[in-house]
């Protein structure tokens, strides 16, 4: 495809191609020029490519390799019949003069007297004239705030309201957004919903026991396949369908191969939303080992 660029965004300090959801090994070319092969599934992959850019039409270029066997789990899925399956979620530009948010990592801590939630983000320009605040907001409306230093903060919640699954309480969900000041304006903001859950899983008894905040709970579960990732792209409404109807019939947990396509932020939303429990396969398989794997 073709990026054009007008005079004013190359008049910044800093213009970044951001790749979000890559699924399979790629090579990224800028203007017929190799910027970059990622090969891993990482969230996000950031390049700093002011200088392979010029005004007007730019031709950006995503190539992807695929295994030689055609029944693997892995790449894009194109047999008759299937739905197309992109191997990347979505590329945008970022032009900024300070910086811009690169990753927000967030872990939670529980104990007496409360959660506290800590905040870790990534940046790409320059740390030294820019400030970063996080933002909590509970489900009824109370604000938490904490400042951010060299990227870390933590923000403390006294009276939780805690994440259930269903059937055992309400899935309450917090906004988090992270915003990033130069100066006295705005540089750039993330969001994004969370819940505050204390998960445990206990094999003490010779099987696997799931407890959230303190409380066992039996999961009711079913796996789902990773070619159902593939049909959000196409239908946005098709994923939110799939996800509501296994509420519907009271399922508590799905069960996530960890072969295939990943599920995208959307999904974990979703489950989220719906009082469902992800549960992400882990496996020492063979990838190229079309068999059935079960274990978690």
């Amino acid at each position: 495809g073709t990026i054009e660029i007008e005079p004013h965004v190359l008049a910044m300090k800093h213009v970044c191609l951001r790749l979000v959801g890559v699924s399979e090994p790629a090579e990224v070319i800028l203007n017929g020029k190799t910027i970059s092969t990622p090969e891993s599934r990482d969230r996000i992959y950031v390049y700093n490519v002011k200088d392979r850019l010029f005004p007007g039409y730019n031709t950006l270029a995503i190539r992807f390799s695929r295994s030689e066997r055609r029944d693997s789990p892995f790449g894009i899925r194109l047999r008759d019949g299937d739905i197309y399956d992109p191997a990347i979620e979505s590329v945008s530009l970022l032009a900024f003069n300070a910086a811009a948010i690169n990753s927000v990592n967030v872990t939670q801590s529980h104990g007496e007297s409360g959660v506290a939630l800590n905040v870790n983000m990534g940046m790409i320009g320059d740390r030294s004239d820019v400030r970063a605040v996080a933002t909590l907001v509970s489900p009824t409306g109370k604000i938490y705030y904490s400042g951010l230093v060299d990227g870390c903060g933590t923000i403390n919640v006294p009276d939780p309201l805690l994440w259930w699954p269903l059937g055992v309480g309400v899935p309450n969900l917090y906004d988090l957004a992270v915003n990033l000041y130069h100066g006295d304006s705005a540089e750039d903001v993330f969001e994004m919903k969370i819940g505050l859950r204390d998960l445990t899983v206990s094999t003490e008894s010779g099987s696997m026991a799931v407890s959230v905040g303190g409380v066992p709970v039996f999961l009711k579960g079913m796996r789902i396949l990773p070619e159902r990732f593939g049909a959000e792209f196409i239908d946005p409404d098709r994923l939110s369908s799939i996800i509501a109807s296994a509420a519907k019939a009271g399922v508590n947990a799905l069960y996530v191969s960890p072969y295939g396509k990943a599920p995208s932020d959307r999904f974990f939303e979703l489950c989220d939303e719906h009082g469902i429990l992800t549960i992400l396969g882990i496996s020492d398989k063979n990838p190229d080992d079309n068999s059935p794997d079960d274990t978690a």
